[in-house]
């Protein structure tokens, strides 16, 4: 069993990652999956008392981002198998798997259902686990998303508190205490769309755990999963789990020790050498005791931070941290510098390649001839590819040396 996580070999993280035996889709995703569930769990029925009157609550958006086809789907249809077999437990909890717009998402938090069978109207729940497998299909068009993420920003902030929407024609939308978890799955390309470059250099991308998987293929072969023999008996142990998640409630402690190592990091830690991060720094400690209660909940539903889920916690957040730049770099590019990468990248691949040739590689890609007449010129500026002409008068290129 994987011992990355703790020793204890009951965390609920650990077992959990076992018991998805081997397969393509990337370990991280179900990992971080995992993760959201717990949240999605609590609500905000746990917290740590860290700013007199403002608790921080666990509650997290998780995106998987990766191209399609890598197991965001299953990665995510895992984690919501330990909830959705009992319906009264995904009414507890408030799963919700589906299209939905800011306007809808205020309805389904603050407005009464009238519940057919019973005749009466029920109470809005407003803790949900928001679970998203493709963000595309569940959120429409990018304008439409983008309206939802200004949505989600506002209701993360008001967790504990009392929401107010008078925007709506028909009236005033009031939500007690709201709490979003938020799984996502997306590719990058599409989240770019989604996302402006403001929101991932500023307030909402500061706000998620981005799990990104930049590779096309999957990084071992396995054509049908291998679960453990016991899978089985280890899944329903973890449901049983998932039935104390939901019950637990309290104020989480920080041991002595916990404590020290928290202050020794924070006091530590240095300012980013890109400005572009200022909004993740400024957000790490509340970012990381979060996912230290997390941690500290997969031992054994424990209301108590060690030392231990502390550091686990700043190693995985730190993890994810490294792909923000990444997310950055992408969000500041343009259709011409993703022609360059693209041109590049053939060009890379094949060593040398004849225009006509070349031309033939990235038109799949929508890169004509105008446009690769902009990537060629660009890279050939760049000095990372040369042209050459050949005996025959062809045009040809290739990566250029020290480039």
């Amino acid at each position: 069993m994987n011992q990355e996580m703790t020793n204890n070999k009951n965390n609920f993280v650990q077992l959990y990652r076992y018991v998805q035996g081997i397969s393509e889709t990337p370990a991280a995703f179900h990992m971080w999956s995992c993760i959201s569930l717990i949240a999605a769990c609590v609500a905000d029925r746990v917290w740590i008392q860290w700013i007199q009157g403002q608790p921080i609550y666990p509650h997290m958006f998780t995106f998987l981002i990766a191209p399609s086809g890598i197991g965001k789907n299953i990665a995510i249809s895992a984690a919501e198998r330990l909830i959705i077999h009992d319906p009264e437990l995904a009414n507890w909890v408030n799963h919700y798997r589906g299209k939905i717009t800011g306007p809808a998402l205020y309805d389904l938090l603050g407005r009464s259902a009238f519940d057919e069978k019973t005749q009466t109207y029920i109470e809005p729940n407003s803790k949900v686990w928001f679970v998203t497998p493709e963000l595309k299909n569940s959120m429409g068009a990018p304008e439409m998303a983008q309206s939802l993420i200004e949505t989600m920003t506002e209701l993360w902030s008001a967790c504990g508190t009392t929401f107010r929407d008078r925007t709506r024609k028909n009236a005033e939308v009031v939500v007690e205490d709201p709490c979003i978890n938020w799984l996502a799955g997306t590719t990058k390309e599409w989240l770019m769309k989604a996302v402006t470059p403001a929101d991932i250099r500023g307030g909402f991308f500061a706000r998620v755990l981005p799990v990104y998987y930049p590779y096309m293929y999957p990084k071992e072969k396995v054509c049908k999963p291998r679960y453990p023999k016991d899978a089985e008996k280890v899944w329903l142990g973890l449901r049983d789990r998932v039935y104390k998640l939901c019950n637990l409630k309290g104020e989480m402690q920080i041991s002595n020790d916990a404590d020290e190592a928290i202050y020794q990091w924070y006091e530590n830690r240095r300012r980013p050498h890109d400005d572009s991060l200022a909004p993740y720094h400024n957000r790490a400690l509340e970012m990381i005791l979060k996912l230290s209660i997390i941690f500290a909940l997969a031992d054994e539903e424990s209301l108590r931070i060690e030392r231990l889920h502390f550091q686990l916690a700043i190693k995985h957040y730190w993890i994810l941290q490294q792909n923000v730049m990444d997310l950055i770099e992408l969000s500041a590019q343009t259709p011409q510098t993703e022609d360059a990468k693209a041109v590049l990248a053939v060009v890379e691949k094949y060593g040398s390649l004849m225009r006509s040739q070349l031309l033939k590689k990235v038109y799949s890609k929508g890169i004509d001839q105008m446009r690769l007449n902009g990537a060629i010129s660009a890279l050939i500026n760049m000095d990372r590819i040369e042209r050459d002409v050949n005996k025959n008068g062809g045009i040809i290129y290739s990566v250029k040396e020290g480039g």
